[in-house]
């Protein structure tokens, strides 16, 4: 089975990498969350509250793995503890980053799925001890937010129209002349979409990729 791999960078365009690390133990499940922001008025005399929508949250990815050290999984080394996997996983995720005193910006890659955020929340729970009191298990719980660029956080503002932008990401069979027609009915807007995400061509696009899917009116 294909592992999960977790990649730092120290830019927002996932450029430079800073470090990696396979998941040793393949997560049983991950979880998405999305969420709508409202903000709440109150008119004279009303006790109930009317909730005005003003936008989209950032999508945040759930994960929990564990780490093995003693023995019974395939690979681990002699060497290998609890505390020096611990230490890799917080300098990819968790650490400030040189003169920019911030951490890190995170990819999570496992098979097709393809999610690109910063780290919100990390929680260990230790399991298993050496009659030293040295953890031989740990079990991790992280929480991404999703990473938007300036660029297309701009194009997603774009509330001109009932036709809101979307941001969209490429399932395996997924093509973007089939989510041109999805979305905006006309599957002739592929070279405008490519372009604005920054592509050479609308064919063979990796499943995994995060596309933005604007505002866009066909011209005539």
């Amino acid at each position: 089975m294909e592992k999960m791999k977790l990649t730092g960078y120290s830019d927002k365009n996932f450029k430079n990498e800073i470090g990696n690390m396979v998941v040793q133990i393949v997560p049983k499940e991950y979880k998405g969350k999305k969420g709508i922001k409202y903000e709440t008025g109150q008119e004279g005399g009303q006790n109930v509250q009317s909730p005005a929508f003003t936008g989209q949250q950032n999508e945040e990815l759930i994960l929990d793995f564990s780490f093995d050290c003693t023995g019974a999984i395939e690979g681990t080394k002699d060497s290998d503890t609890i505390e020096s996997k611990l230490k890799q996983l917080d300098s990819i995720v968790y650490q400030y980053n040189g003169d920019k005193h911030e951490p890190s910006y995170v990819q999570v890659a496992w098979g097709t799925f393809l999610f690109k955020g910063r780290l919100k929340e990390m929680q260990t729970t230790f399991g298993l001890f050496t009659p030293e009191g040295v953890p031989l298990r740990a079990k991790v719980n992280l929480t991404f937010i999703q990473f938007v660029s300036a660029e297309k956080a701009v194009k997603l503002a774009n509330n001109q129209s009932p036709d809101m932008s979307h941001l969209v990401t490429l399932k395996d069979g997924d093509s973007i002349a089939m989510l041109c027609q999805k979305i905006y009915g006309d599957s002739t807007l592929v070279d405008e979409v490519a372009k604005i995400n920054g592509l050479c061509g609308f064919r063979r696009i990796n499943p995994g990729t995060l596309l933005l899917f604007p505002h866009l009116r066909k011209d005539g």
